[in-house]
């Protein structure tokens, strides 16, 4: 996760969900929108799934549902039940 925040309220979102604290999971300050500007963002929210090994496996601009995500994330194509 990358926010462009104030930091109290990015870290007050921290607190507030304990699960972004887990090692899967990354959290960024980008206050100058560098790396926002690195990777292309144009629109928020803007997803990056990521396999275990750290590739980049599918990216999404905009909204996106719940359901095509939990699909990129366990590896099966889109659509795929």
């Amino acid at each position: 996760m990358v926010s462009s925040q104030e930091r109290e309220e990015l870290e007050g979102f921290m607190d507030k969900y304990p699960f972004l604290s887990e090692s899967n999971i990354k959290v960024a300050l980008d206050e100058e929108m560098k790396l926002s500007a690195y990777l292309g963002v144009k629109s928020v929210p803007s997803v990056f799934c990521y396999d275990s090994k750290g590739e980049l496996i599918a990216n999404y601009q905009g909204p996106v549902k719940l359901d095509i995500l939990l699909d990129k994330l366990l590896n099966r194509k889109e659509g795929e039940k």
